[in-house]
This record gives C-alpha cells, sequence and structure tokens, in this order.
C-alpha cells in the first residue's frame, strides 16, 4: 500500500499494487553420448524452465542462443555450459556439463624389431594418455607371459619382441590392455612378430 503526499500536503492512499509470483529459472539440458572417441559429435538437448534467453559455450567461447549439436575435433576436456535467464540476465541461471572426447588408441597387429629404426617395438599409440594405469601383457602360443608393462608406463617401455634379453621367434602372439579404470573391458587380440 503506498501513500503519496504533493508540496500542498495532500495525501493520497491506499492505491494498492499486485505483484505477481516470478518463477525462478533453471538452466538444464541433456547430452549424447556423454563420451566417445574424437572427432566426436554431440546433440544437446535444451530442458531450461521458466526461461525464454539462451546462451551457450564451451571452455568459455561463445556459442551462440540456439545450439543442438557440436562437433570435438580434438581429444580433451570439455566444459559445456549453458547460461539460461527469462527477462533479467542478472536473474539467470547456468548449468555446465564436462564431457571427455577420447583419444584414438592404435593397436598394430605386427611390429618388426629389427633394429632400422622402424616399427622396432610394439608402439600402442595414446594408451597412457587414455589409460593412466593400464598395464599390458603378451603371451606365446603355450600361455607364457613373455611380457608385462609397467603400470600407465607402456610408452616408456613398449615390448620389443624379447624375453629375458632374447628375440622371440616369429609368429603371433596373444595380448591383453587392460585400462584399470573400473569401466572400460580388457582388450584382447593378437599381434604378429616379424623379423625381416
Amino acid at each position: 500500500t503506498f501513500t503519496l503526499t504533493n508540496n500542498y500536503g495532500c495525501i493520497s492512499k491506499d492505491t494498492v499494487i499486485s505483484i505477481g509470483t516470478t518463477n525462478p529459472t533453471i538452466a538444464a539440458f541433456n547430452i549424447n553420448p556423454t563420451s566417445g572417441l574424437a572427432p566426436l559429435t554431440v546433440h544437446l538437448n535444451n530442458t531450461s524452465q521458466f526461461a525464454s534467453n539462451y546462451l551457450w559455450s564451451v571452455n568459455n567461447q561463445n556459442q551462440g542462443a540456439a545450439i543442438t549439436s557440436m562437433l570435438l575435433d580434438t581429444a580433451g576436456i570439455y566444459a559445456i555450459e549453458l547460461i539460461a535467464w527469462e527477462y533479467d540476465l542478472a536473474c539467470a541461471d547456468t548449468a555446465v556439463y564436462t564431457i571427455k572426447a577420447l583419444h584414438k588408441i592404435i593397436i598394430p597387429t605386427a611390429f618388426t624389431p629389427n633394429n632400422d629404426n622402424t616399427n622396432d617395438t610394439w608402439e600402442l599409440l595414446n594408451i597412457d594418455i587414455q589409460y593412466p594405469k593400464n598395464t599390458v601383457q603378451v603371451f606365446n602360443r603355450w600361455g607364457n607371459l613373455i611380457y608385462e608393462s609397467i603400470p600407465g608406463k607402456y610408452a616408456q617401455h613398449p615390448w620389443d619382441g624379447r624375453f629375458n634379453d632374447e628375440m622371440m621367434p616369429v609368429g603371433s602372439y596373444y595380448y591383453q590392455i587392460n585400462p584399470n579404470n573400473g569401466i572400460s573391458e580388457t582388450m584382447t587380440g593378437t599381434v604378429s612378430l616379424i623379423l625381416k
């Protein structure tokens, strides 16, 4: 209730102004998929409530008001942010989702440890970056363990085709790559040792 007094002392009062309830903005969105190998296309679904204005950003880079998908072309961690508001940006709400675009792991099917400085070791590209606690094991045809990596340090000491400092014979060897992250499954297969 407002009371108004003018310069002559005249009073006007009992004027009632009603203010309606304004619902607070809730910024929210869904993302699919939540992870994958780079380059990775992710789809965004804006589920915000009580908002009509939006601003998207990725790693603090403005992406505009209305996007439904984006391409994460290199491996890394991306912070996707949505700012939503109805009438006043000062009353905005923010939702953030962090997504990881993974490095592609390349597992060669053969290598040639013949000291020519080309493919002399079994190189597993990005294994330590992608799985920091990984272990790699190699077995001969009888199932005997002939190589085991230090957890998370395969790139520092990759398998060079030797066991007890002796070159193993030409042939196929069974491997197990355990990511040791509690999520990803153990990768298995065979790698051929070729001498030429």
